[in-house]
């Protein structure tokens, strides 16, 4: 059994979107048997809840709080917990970004200003990659599908969340410009029809060294059936 890793994550604190705390998507994780996990919120521009009359740095402080909360649930687990970010790049189209800090996030208070090529080179030159999430997802609050390969480390060709004909296409664009290729779950709710991720051949301390690892390694990637676990999770009440 390798090791695995899910690098799409949202959570109720800051994604409006989820209805899953991150202290509750780790105990999900854990469940499983997983490595690592990213919690991947919607940031700026996106599907936030990120307040608007309070300082940046306050904003941040918001943003980041989920992912210090999973960490602080992770503790003596075993399993280790990653930063990153769901960039909106306009008409709907997202970009996961991985690898770097709070401090990185603090740096830059007019970072919403840059253009996305601007955004996407200043992270890549800090050390931090970029995935483009879904590229080829058909959804309501998506009116472009935005491709921008020039600027990209790889694509989520397999995202658990979307039709099969979506990743299927994102599948070609990846292979048409030689871009590494990732599989994410993109998990709103903690319980899901079925996982996508990247089962790697040893536990990783960083998840960009994990990510390059991985790009020679498409046979690292897996889409499958989430097992039943013994996990209460919310909505399941409901059920």
């Amino acid at each position: 059994m390798g090791y695995k890793y899910e690098l799409h994550i949202h959570t109720s604190e800051v994604s409006k979107c989820s209805n899953c705390p991150a202290a509750k998507q780790v105990e999900v994780y854990h469940a499983m048997g997983y490595a690592g996990i990213c919690i991947t919120n919607h940031y700026f521009r996106g599907n936030t809840s990120i307040p608007r009359d309070v300082s940046f740095e306050e904003q941040i402080r918001y943003y980041v709080r989920p992912y210090e909360l999973a960490k602080e649930a992770a503790k003596g687990t075993g399993m280790d917990v990653f930063l990153g970010w769901e960039y909106a790049a306009g008409g709907g189209s997202e970009f996961l970004i991985l690898g770097l800090d709070t401090d990185w996030l603090l740096r830059y208070p007019d970072q919403m200003q840059w253009t996305p090529a601007e955004y996407f080179g200043r992270v890549r030159a800090d050390g931090g990659m970029v995935i483009q999430a879904h590229p080829y997802r058909q959804a309501s609050y998506i009116d472009t599908i935005r491709l921008m390969p020039w600027h990209v480390d790889g694509v989520e060709v397999c995202n658990a969340s979307n039709r099969d004909f979506d990743n299927e296409m994102a599948v070609h664009y990846a292979k048409m410009y030689n871009l590494p290729m990732y599989a994410a779950s993109d998990n709103h709710s903690g319980k899901v029809r079925r996982l996508a991720g990247v089962e790697a051949d040893r536990r990783y301390d960083s998840i960009v060294d994990m990510l390059k690892a991985a790009a020679s390694h498409p046979e690292w990637l897996f889409c499958e059936p989430m097992p039943q676990i013994d996990v209460h999770v919310p909505g399941d009440d409901a059920k």
